[in-house]
């Protein structure tokens, strides 16, 4: 495949100083990372995720924050800031996003009630999210998340940190051998 594959170029995200080469999340994914144990994510695997995503529901107080780009502030709960459309267990929070492109896709949420998280999860599979009340979806090259210390950071299912964090594309950063 190397000898007869092409090279691409692609974009990569960056969250301060962590580069990322599909997406970061901001709040309630973040918690569910810093969530799932250890031990049940070497049994369980993926479900591990779903375990903790289930916990986390139940006992989720969303924590506003505010993103800002290029002058603007929007209030968030929960933010997708993605390099590439998918996301795990085949959600699509950014399908209109692509390694090949100078920006993120950001896909904010401004949930309070859990009954409107549960509706956005389910449209989130064929994209028809991006059409419901409480969400924004836009693109930029750099946006600032700003929040108190108890809202976490996940980049590429890595817990990263917490609130401040500013997010970046890179355009063109890596190289990859594809068929």
């Amino acid at each position: 495949m190397i000898a007869a594959g092409r090279v691409r170029r692609v974009s990569v995200g960056r969250a301060n100083t962590r580069y990322f080469l599909l997406m970061a999340g901001v709040g309630l994914d973040a918690a569910l990372v810093r969530a799932v144990r250890p031990g049940l994510k070497r049994r369980a695997g993926q479900g591990a995720y779903w375990v903790a995503g289930l916990q986390q529901l139940a006992h989720w107080h969303p924590r506003p924050f505010a993103v800002e780009v290029d002058g603007q502030r929007f209030e968030a709960t929960f933010a997708i800031l993605a390099n590439a459309a998918s996301y795990a267990a085949g959600l699509r929070f950014a399908p209109r996003a692509s390694m090949e492109s100078e920006v993120l896709d950001l896909c904010l949420f401004a949930w309070r009630a859990r009954r409107c998280f549960l509706r956005h999860l389910l449209a989130v599979h064929s994209g028809s999210h991006l059409g419901l009340p409480g969400v924004t979806y836009l693109t930029a090259r750099r946006a600032t998340a700003h929040g108190d210390d108890e809202t976490w950071v996940q980049v590429d299912g890595d817990l990263l940190g917490h609130l401040p964090m500013t997010f970046e594309c890179v355009p063109a950063a890596l190289s990859l051998v594809v068929p």
